[in-house]
């Protein structure tokens, strides 16, 4: 049972790890930098998408990729990291990069454990890809039931506002007893493309077994190396969340 009072900054970034030209900026040249903004910041827990098998290493304590980069799902954390599972969506069409999924952990602070559950959700606007979204959705969903201590559903969701196929999959996170990080804040977009302006990635938070979150502060970051702003990291904007995990 926690009897104190345990602060936790979470971060999760989708971190573009696909070769050159798909990507217009390498991995091997935006990963350092990558590395140096995360050792900065020394996160609890960073939920990473897209560290796919071949990209480079990611020089930050407590990395941990269960399946050597085939999901593109990792966590860095310096706390003690239990792997639970990692599970499959299937392959990712059009792309043969790897699988997505959910990457189910436990980090242990002050010895309490706290679920953390990484995503990354099927990609693209079209109304099939909102239904495989729909179903991974759930699939990570499931991974949630059965436990119960406080837990954290964070990643690069893409879900788009103008679909109710992906608002009905946020309203059964809500459902499932989800709280989303933001709030009341205003929305802030993660993604920017010539045709795109998108809050995808997210951080959401549910209270369990006794213990109760509160979100103390919501950021979207726009990272700066010299004159280069985050998105010269990765396509996607970092998001930060400052919580206060409370007993009671």
């Amino acid at each position: 049972m926690l009897s104190m009072t345990i602060s936790l900054r979470v971060l999760t970034l989708n971190t573009w790890g696909l070769p050159w030209p798909i990507s217009s900026v390498s991995p091997t040249r935006r990963y350092p930098l990558l590395a140096r903004f995360l050792r900065e910041r020394a996160f609890d827990v960073a939920a990473l998408q897209e560290v796919w098998r071949g990209t480079p290493g990611l020089d930050v304590q407590g990395m941990t990729r269960p399946d050597h980069g085939t999901s593109g799902l990792a966590l860095a954390s310096p706390h003690r990291v239990e792997v639970v599972r990692n599970r499959r969506y299937g392959r990712r069409r059009l792309l043969p990069f790897g699988d997505k999924g959910v990457l189910h952990t436990r980090i242990f602070v002050d010895d309490t454990p706290i679920t953390i559950l990484n995503t990354h959700l099927q990609a693209y606007a079209s109304a099939k890809d909102a239904r495989s979204r729909a179903r991974q959705t759930d699939i990570a969903l499931e991974e949630a039931q059965a436990v119960d201590g406080p837990v954290i559903l964070m990643g690069d969701f893409n879900f788009y506002e103008d679909s109710a196929v992906d608002r009905a999959s946020v309203d059964r996170i809500t459902r499932a007893g989800f709280h989303d990080s933001l709030g009341e804040r205003p929305p802030q977009p993660t993604f920017h493309h010539t045709s795109e302006t998108e809050r995808f990635d997210r951080i959401f938070v549910r209270d369990g077994g006794g213990h109760r979150f509160h979100v103390d502060d919501h950021h979207v970051e726009h990272w700066r190396f010299g004159r280069h702003r985050l998105p010269f990291l990765s396509d996607h904007l970092a998001v930060e969340v400052a919580l206060t995990l409370t007993p009671g």
